[in-house]
């Protein structure tokens, strides 16, 4: 019954342990953790090289202002079909705003492949499953839409001049210089 300990029994210590002496060495038998794990990165490594595309965030910066101005339509509006007019106007707004904060970077590039991050689509391809990237241009109405298109077996990624804020042809040839120096 006697318990010559305060602490109870199986709590560790709260002393901390004693510092090593000055100029002692490591103990030449224990295992060296950073040589065990070479891809472990340490402090001061320098940071691989990476390219990232995020979207274009003027849209966004519209769309705050008339998020709001519409919010306060539906707040103070008297007409019920102007309400609900403007209460989808304010959802479809913010939608934009927050896909564009929350899916940023869209396309990211490192030396061993490359991430997708955007709303509807997700992927992390390494160089060796990528078939071909390739900027498209297609007229439509007279009007010409250029994206870039990531082919990866069955998949087609398919990315705007919005989700990369440059234009397709521009980053193509950014990856294509990449990928030749790492």
């Amino acid at each position: 019954m006697n318990n010559p300990s305060p602490r109870p029994a199986g709590r560790p210590s709260p002393r901390p342990r004693p510092a090593p002496r000055p100029g002692a060495r490591a103990d030449p038998a224990a295992p060296d953790l950073a040589a065990s794990h070479p891809t472990t990165p340490q402090i001061g490594d320098p940071q691989p090289p990476r390219l990232t595309f995020g979207p274009d965030y003027r849209l966004s910066i519209i769309a705050v202002p008339g998020a709001a101005f519409a919010l306060l339509v539906v707040l103070l509006g008297s007409d019920p079909v102007q309400r609900t007019f403007s209460a989808a106007v304010v959802v479809a707004l913010l939608a934009i705003v927050f896909g564009d904060v929350y899916f940023a970077p869209r396309l990211t590039i490192t030396g061993t492949g490359l991430r997708v991050y955007a709303p509807f689509q997700r992927a992390m391809l390494g160089w060796h499953e990528i078939d071909t990237i390739e900027a498209r241009a297609t007229r439509r109405y007279g009007l010409v839409t250029t994206t870039l298109e990531i082919s990866s077996g069955e998949r087609l990624i398919v990315l705007d001049r919005r989700d990369l804020k440059n234009d397709p042809r521009a980053v193509l040839s950014t990856i294509s210089e990449f990928r030749l120096t790492t």
